[in-house]
C-alpha cells in the first residue's frame, strides 16, 4: 500500500514539476496568445493532485508506525505478561524476572528499528526501481558508424501545416506555413 501510494505520488510530482518548466518555458508564448488563465487553471489542478498523493501517502506511514507500535507492544507485553505469571506460581526467581524484562527491552527497541528500517528501505523503492529502469534504458537515438555530412546549410528554415494546441479541443496555431 506505502509502494503505490509512493508511486503515485512520484508521478503526480513529476506531472507538477513538468507543468511548472513548461510553463516557465513557455510564458511568452502563453501570453502572447492570452492563455494565462488556462494555464494557471491547470496548474492548480496539477498542484491539487500532487498535494492529495502526498496526503494520502503520508497516511500510509500513521498505518505503518501503528502497526509498528502495536507489534512492539505485543513483543514485550505477552512475553511480560507470562513472565509475571511464572513468577507469581512460584516458576521464576526474581533474578531470573530482572533477566528476561532486561532482554525484552533490550529487544523491544531493536525489532522496532528494525521495523522502521524495514519502512525506510520500502519508502525509497519507488525511486530505487527509477534509477534501475533508467540504467536500463536504451538510447532512442540511434548513432551510425559513418554518418552523411551536410557540405552546405543555408539556414532556411520552412514550416508546413504546422497546428499547436493546449488539449486537442483547444487549438491556438492551425495550418502554419
Amino acid at each position: 500500500m506505502n509502494i503505490k501510494q509512493r508511486e503515485r505520488l512520484k508521478d503526480a510530482e513529476y506531472d507538477r514539476n513538468s507543468t511548472i518548466i513548461d510553463g516557465v518555458s513557455n510564458f511568452e508564448t502563453v501570453r502572447s496568445f492570452g492563455k494565462e488563465d488556462y494555464e494557471v487553471k491547470y496548474l492548480d489542478k496539477k498542484l491539487e493532485i500532487a498535494q492529495e498523493a502526498q496526503f494520502k501517502y503520508q497516511d500510509t506511514f500513521r498505518l505503518i508506525d501503528f502497526v509498528a507500535r502495536l507489534a512492539g507492544v505485543f513483543v514485550f507485553i505477552v512475553p511480560a505478561v507470562v513472565t509475571n505469571t511464572l513468577y507469581t506460581e512460584g516458576n521464576l526467581t526474581l533474578g531470573e524476572v530482572v533477566v528476561i524484562l532486561t532482554y525484552l527491552t533490550q529487544m523491544t527497541g531493536r525489532v522496532m528499528g528494525m521495523i522502521f528500517n524495514i519502512r525506510d528501505v520500502l519508502k525509497d523503492l519507488p525511486t530505487i526501481e527509477d534509477f534501475y529502469e533508467l540504467y536500463d534504458a536504451k538510447p532512442s537515438i540511434k548513432y551510425i558508424n559513418n554518418p552523411q555530412i551536410i557540405s552546405e546549410v543555408r539556414g532556411n528554415i520552412s514550416f508546413q501545416n504546422v497546428s499547436f494546441g493546449y488539449t486537442s479541443d483547444i487549438s491556438v496555431i492551425n495550418d502554419l506555413n
